[in-house]
């Protein structure tokens, strides 16, 4: 190979060394969460890849004819503004400080949004981002953005139904409080007497947990779940015995 061929590969090369690599896309999350008219629910935004963001502009919408806005915070944001109650079926975040930017670790909650479920509703009620949605590095670089939009699945309770409570009844209820840190206390009615089990799986699919709750008779019950040996993150539990299953999202905050 000649001298000519060497020099025209040591450019390419140099070319290629000199190409910043494509930094991953963040990741923002609504999850899909389950709850029943009149329910108060926290909705957590949360972030995965999250490296030295100096500030953000996130717009989020949500179905204001079955949901109600509490509030919205954020405790890792310091000194954020979040217009909450501005325009009815909007959420925005806006934050920005190039001296302090925040690391967060993956699936770290950026946001939580309380709402309460209005009465005599059923269906989804959307919650979604929307518009323009915009995170900076400490450089003012604008990030790629992958964005996961959710929702709260709401159905009726049987304590609400005048005819009772059904014969063959089989219900886990959300779990209470949502975010939590480091116990919860899950619900559940049975119509038939069972043996029951429940089980924890992370955003994987990935089981953590898995607990026999024993032969059950009829009737409701609740227990305290405790996850301190659990990371932050989103989780989805379930019950199953007698050949049915219900699972629910729950949200650990450490």
């Amino acid at each position: 190979m000649n001298r000519s061929c060497y020099l025209a590969i040591g450019l390419v090369l140099g070319l290629i060394l000199l190409v910043p690599c494509p930094a991953s896309a963040i990741e923002l999350t609504i999850p899909h969460l389950y709850g029943s008219p009149l329910d108060e629910i926290q909705v957590p935004v949360t972030v995965r890849d999250f490296n030295a963001v100096a500030g953000l502009e996130l717009h989020i919408q949500y179905n204001f004819t079955m949901l109600t806005a509490d509030s919205a915070r954020s405790a890792v944001l310091s000194g954020a503004t979040i217009n909450d109650i501005l325009i009815p079926g909007e959420v925005h975040i806006i934050w920005e400080d190039f001296e302090n930017p925040v690391t967060l670790s993956d699936d770290a909650v950026l946001a939580v949004l309380y709402f309460k479920v209005d009465e005599n509703v059923t269906g989804l009620a959307t919650i979604e981002f929307f518009g323009n949605n915009e995170i900076v590095d400490e450089v003012a670089d604008v990030l790629d953005l992958v964005l996961h939009s959710g929702g709260i699945s709401i159905s009726p309770t049987d304590a609400n139904d005048d005819a009772g409570p059904l014969p063959n009844q089989f219900e886990l209820m959300q779990n209470y409080p949502n975010p939590f840190n480091p116990a919860t206390t899950i619900s559940y009615s049975i119509g038939k007497t069972t043996d029951l089990v429940f089980e924890v799986f992370n955003i994987t699919g990935q089981m953590v947990d898995r607990i026999y709750l024993g032969h059950k008779a009829p009737g409701t019950y609740s227990f305290q779940y405790h996850a301190k040996n659990m990371s932050s993150g989103i989780y989805t539990y379930r019950l199953f015995g007698n050949g049915a299953s219900q699972s629910r999202e729950m949200v650990l905050i450490k």
